[in-house]
């Protein structure tokens, strides 16, 4: 059976759910491997294998990395292979950026593959460096 595409807005929103979801005992913290692929990981408590402490990494350098992780997930499920469980599995932090911030930053990834690539990458590095 084929997964139906989601709509970019149906992920923002999901997203934005999950975002502002607070558990207990497990807490969402940002994994930035730079040496390697970036990616975004769930860790427990501060120490947690995988888990850096709000601060080590610069919001900006924070952002640039979650926005190439997102564009990667809006392809994915613009092909239909998107997984809410993995993507659960992958995306991201209470603590380092606010809720905010990291939709903001989100939305302009949807919008930009709404767009022409060419413009919106041009537009994209005038913003984010």
């Amino acid at each position: 059976m084929t997964r139906k595409p989601w709509p970019c807005e149906e992920i923002v929103n999901w997203t934005e759910r999950y975002l502002r979801t607070r558990d207990s005992d497990l807490v969402l913290w940002p994994w930035i491997d730079f040496e390697k692929q970036p990616a975004c990981t769930i860790g427990r408590q501060p120490g947690a294998k995988g888990a850096v402490v709000p601060g080590t990494v610069t919001p900006e350098d924070w952002t640039r990395q979650l926005l190439r992780h997102w564009a990667r997930t809006v392809d994915a499920y613009t092909r239909g292979d998107f997984d809410p469980a993995t993507f659960e599995g992958k995306v991201i932090a209470l603590n380092a950026l606010p809720a905010e911030r990291l939709l903001f930053a989100y939305r302009r990834v949807v919008e930009d593959k709404r767009r022409s690539a060419p413009a919106a990458a041009q537009e994209r590095e005038l913003v984010y460096g």
